[in-house]
């Protein structure tokens, strides 16, 4: 391109992005489609002085070159996101650089060692009674025939529910849990500054203590639970975590699932409303129950983008030069809608295969509650469509959140069951 285009290409990336980040559409998926098509899909953003990257094949490369593309960068975060003089950021800043998504190897593989036995697909089958019942105590609140707000009164309770149950918390206040979720999510979207951001830090270091709380109480007496499942795991050294490190990694685990199992639930069963063939194909088949759930994955990505990666080196994406210390963003939003991959990227089709998506990344870093969501997933799709075969939509319009940047989805879905 001519020095002219590439000004041109620039001009209209900042714009389309700018939109994004003011949360004016609904549904990004228009200006994703348009970002990854202008010039080669790799665009810089000077307020978040980042690169992002629009398509499948670039996300995949920053995934899977954990050696080039860096997760270790809490002490370069761009936009000045944390106050070093406030002690509860530099708290909050102590507890992050811990967790497994933010090292790179071999301290990662060392924290995700401790955890990862606990998430094996045969692993996770040891939990399904436990989420099939704190799945069956929700659904039992609920008659055929009733409306509900699917989001605030179904969706968000399952993975709160299934988590708390799984790790053995199932005492601990579940609206603190929610908000320290949501604090800790909220927290690494660069559009959340500010009072927004003090305010998230605060709820996310609540529930750090609660659960600091519950780790006491499992070291003085183990339980059937994952707590003091990962208390007794070792690591691939054969050397035990130090406390703090394994209350990072438990917390993660506890809030990490929370608002991206909202949105995959959420997101599936708006499908089957807005796609009836594909819900007929569903309830005539229940075995589709996985297909189905990766093509909501894939549709309707959880987390549009993750924390960025940090270049250790210049490198190249698409026809672009990264340059050494580069902050880069994989939009998996895009990548997963990405035509040079995805034949019909915009059509939900659940026997669609393969289905190859990014939700869960790839590389080191991909994400190791996989089959714990998946489970809860199943369960609940295959016990809301037994119990409410006929559910309908509400008589209100479902709401798309577009306030945040990097966890997107439903805000409310009005559903008769």
């Amino acid at each position: 391109m001519t020095n002219a285009e590439v000004t041109d290409v620039s001009a209209r990336a900042i714009e389309l992005i700018s939109e994004i980040f003011a949360g004016k559409p609904e549904d990004p998926a228009p200006l994703y489609d348009e970002l990854r098509e202008l010039g080669d899909g790799v665009h810089y953003f000077p307020p978040a002085q980042a690169w992002f990257a629009f398509r499948y094949d670039d996300a995949q490369t920053i995934a899977r070159h954990d050696g080039i593309f860096s997760s270790d960068f809490f002490d370069q975060a761009p936009m000045g996101i944390h106050d070093p003089t406030d002690p509860e950021h530099v708290r909050f800043i102590d507890f992050s650089r811990r967790l497994m998504a933010f090292n790179d190897a071999p301290r990662h593989t060392a924290l995700r060692s401790v955890v990862r036995k606990a998430f094996t697909p045969n692993a996770v089958n040891r939990w399904r009674p436990t989420v099939e019942r704190a799945v069956d105590e929700l659904l039992d609140q609920f008659a055929p025939g009733q409306d509900v707000d699917f989001v605030e009164q179904l969706s968000i309770d399952v993975p709160v529910e299934a988590i708390c149950a799984v790790l053995g918390v199932e005492h601990v206040d579940r609206p603190m849990i929610r908000a320290g979720s949501a604090g800790l999510a909220s927290t690494f979207d660069p559009t959340i500054l500010g009072d927004a951001r003090d305010k998230a830090i605060r709820d996310a270091l609540r529930m750090v203590d609660s659960i600091d709380s519950v780790i006491a109480a499992r070291r003085a007496q183990p339980a059937d639970d994952l707590i003091s499942l990962v208390l007794e795991a070792e690591t691939e050294e054969g050397e035990n975590l130090d406390a703090a490190d394994l209350l990072s990694q438990l917390v993660f685990l506890l809030a990490a699932g929370n608002e991206t199992t909202v949105n995959m639930l959420s997101g599936g069963i708006y499908h089957l409303l807005q796609y009836p063939d594909q819900r007929a194909l569903l309830q005539n088949d229940p075995s589709l129950v996985n297909a189905f759930i990766n093509e909501t994955l894939r549709l309707d990505t959880p987390i549009d983008m993750p924390p960025p990666r940090l270049a250790r080196e210049t490198t190249t994406l698409g026809e672009t030069e990264i340059p050494e210390g580069a902050f880069v963003f994989q939009v998996l939003g895009a990548a997963n809608r990405d035509p040079r991959r995805f034949d019909a990227p915009d059509a939900f089709r659940i026997e669609r295969a393969p289905n190859p998506h990014m939700t869960f990344n790839q590389g080191i870093h991909s994400c190791v509650g996989a089959p714990l969501a998946r489970l809860e997933g199943e369960v609940f799709f295959t016990k809301f469509l037994t119990r409410y075969p006929d559910f309908s939509a509400g008589d209100e319009p479902a709401r798309l959140r577009a306030a945040h940047v990097q966890v997107r989805g439903l805000e409310a879905l009005p559903v008769r069951l």
